[in-house]
């Protein structure tokens, strides 16, 4: 796709070679840390053998900043994403990703541990390549979005608080949504992913192939969320939405913080996911689906991952 450093510097990220590499080389100095306190849905602490749990952030300076967006902007979102993959997409959204999957009777959800640390440079590296990326673009790429922190699995990882990483997370993981696909197309499974929240549904019980659903997964070097795992009949929340048969609602836990303090922000917020939700249940599946596959709906092409006949959404049963 990009098959010299002279192209990447003059035609996508417009800096010269000599800064990039100087960068890419000392990559450690260009971000600044911090951490965030977790916290559960009731407001408590959430805590781990005592102690409290926070989230990292490896925030990027002016300039790496500036060099990521380009990197984003003029060449990570110029490689289409499959219709399924509606997290970090624009014009998709949480919203859009229960109300796919309404109107199923049996829902499997699990949730990703670690999924940007599970994400090392060499994954990262070998997605550049699959696309045709030279040696060195793709290593030079792959250093100036990937980090040694102290909760990558595997070398340097893909690190939370920079604008690339939910892209290249949605690339990489293709690979494993690819292999997920001979089971889909099999089965007849409706599927999506939201970064790292997978669901799966259909109108008859699957339990039996859930098994083989993980195996996958954890075969490609990532690992499922127990707690974050299930398999139910009837409604359930799936991405902040409650998705029934017929309807999608706001879930239980969005109506139980209306009472608690809200700055203007958040007031707002919950106005727009209301009218979001009331606006997505009013339209039919069938319109939301042929959205997502229409390739005018997010402004980019939406090419079916290699293996599939035709897109997923076609093939799922009613």
């Amino acid at each position: 796709m990009i098959s010299s450093l002279r192209d990447l510097q003059y035609n996508f990220l417009y800096t010269d070679y000599k800064t990039l590499l100087e960068i890419a080389e000392n990559i450690e100095q260009y971000y600044n840390f911090f951490s965030e306190l977790k916290y559960n849905k009731d407001g408590t602490p959430k805590l781990k053998n005592g102690v409290q749990q926070t989230r990292p952030f490896h925030v990027p300076n002016k300039g790496l900043k500036k060099i990521q967006t380009s990197i984003l902007k003029n060449i990570l979102e110029k490689i289409p994403l499959p219709p399924y993959v509606i997290g970090g997409v624009k014009k998709r959204s949480s919203i859009i990703n229960g109300a796919i999957h309404k109107g199923k009777k049996y829902k499997f959800q699990t949730d990703l541990s670690n999924f940007f640390p599970s994400i090392s440079a060499s994954m990262v590296y070998g997605m550049f390549r699959s696309y045709n990326f030279s040696h060195t673009v793709a290593d030079l790429l792959t250093k100036l979005t990937t980090l040694k922190t102290k909760e990558a699995i595997r070398g340097d990882c893909l690190p939370q608080g920079t604008s690339t990483s939910p892209y290249l997370a949605n690339l990489v993981f293709l690979r494993v949504d690819k292999q997920l696909m001979e089971i889909i197309e099999k089965e007849k499974l409706t599927y999506s992913r939201y970064f790292d929240d997978l669901t799966f549904s259909r109108n008859i019980c699957f339990q039996k192939i859930i098994p083989e659903l993980i195996r996958i997964i954890n075969s490609n070097g990532f690992a499922i969320s127990r707690k974050k795992t299930t398999y139910k009949c009837g409604r359930t929340n799936i991405t902040g939405v409650d998705v029934g048969i017929n309807t999608i609602r706001p879930t239980q836990d969005f109506y139980e913080k209306k009472t608690l303090p809200m700055n203007e922000n958040q007031k707002r917020g919950r106005l727009m996911y209301m009218d979001g939700v009331k606006r997505t249940n009013e339209t039919k599946t069938k319109s939301i689906i042929r959205k997502l596959l229409n390739p005018d709906y997010s402004g980019q092409s939406m090419p079916v991952i290699p293996g599939e006949s035709m897109p997923l959404y076609q093939r799922t049963n009613g």
